[in-house]
């Protein structure tokens, strides 16, 4: 699986993950359907880097077996662990049928916008990010959702591009 961006559940501002030259990794919190949260910094591939858990009382707890080699834990296999769905195939792969019924419950929260009372059950979930597939620029993290489709959208203008009406003409020069 390549590039997963998500917004922070809270604010609908990005979450940067240093892809760009000098960029910056976002410090987040998941907010799991268990009461449980891990917070560490999120690599744009779906993982946390470095991270840090506690139970539902705020309580520091031991999930380093949910970590590969590299001491990155999957996301996806944190809410499907919480909800009891097996995330990993056989083979070591996300099962696709695994990640549509955890995708939309993922609820990352920049760690600048986390208060003591936020949890699964009062967060909505995080969107997914519109730059999807791509590095976030550092300039366009503290943008919200809104800010970010007009600024793409002027991008994309910029560059020649604009959005047909028509679906079977799609996107097309000028």
């Amino acid at each position: 699986m390549g590039m997963v961006g998500f917004r922070c559940a809270k604010t609908t501002k990005g979450i940067g993950f240093g892809g760009m030259p000098g960029g910056q990794p976002t410090d987040v919190t998941a907010l799991l359907p268990d009461g449980k949260r891990a917070c560490g910094l999120y690599d744009g591939y779906a993982r946390l880097l470095g991270a840090r858990y506690f139970d539902a009382n705020g309580n520091s707890i031991d999930l380093s077996s949910a970590e590969d080699s590299d001491g990155r834990v999957d996301i996806f296999a944190l809410y499907g662990d919480a909800l009891g769905i097996p995330v990993f195939n056989d083979n070591g792969d996300r099962s696709i049928a695994s990640l549509e019924k955890v995708y939309d419950l993922v609820t990352l929260v920049r760690d600048d916008q986390l208060e003591p009372g936020d949890n699964f059950d009062n967060t909505p979930p995080s969107l997914p990010c519109p730059n999807q597939g791509s590095f976030l620029r550092d300039s366009d993290v503290n943008l919200t959702l809104d800010e970010q489709e007009a600024v793409n959208k002027v991008r994309n203008e910029s560059c020649g591009f604009f959005l047909e009406d028509d679906e079977d003409e799609g996107l097309a020069p000028r």
